[in-house]
């Protein structure tokens, strides 16, 4: 979605996703990894 201009949009999804599932511990570790790895250049 970065690629595409859609920061926005993606950031609100993941939000999303962490509100809905904020008791699956490793979803969570993983979306932080993904983040951590998609914010590095």
């Amino acid at each position: 979605m970065n690629r595409i201009g859609r920061e926005a949009e993606f950031a609100a999804y993941l939000n999303e996703l962490r509100a809905v599932y904020k008791r699956k511990r490793n979803l969570m570790k993983l979306l932080e990894r993904v983040k951590l790895v998609a914010a590095s250049p």
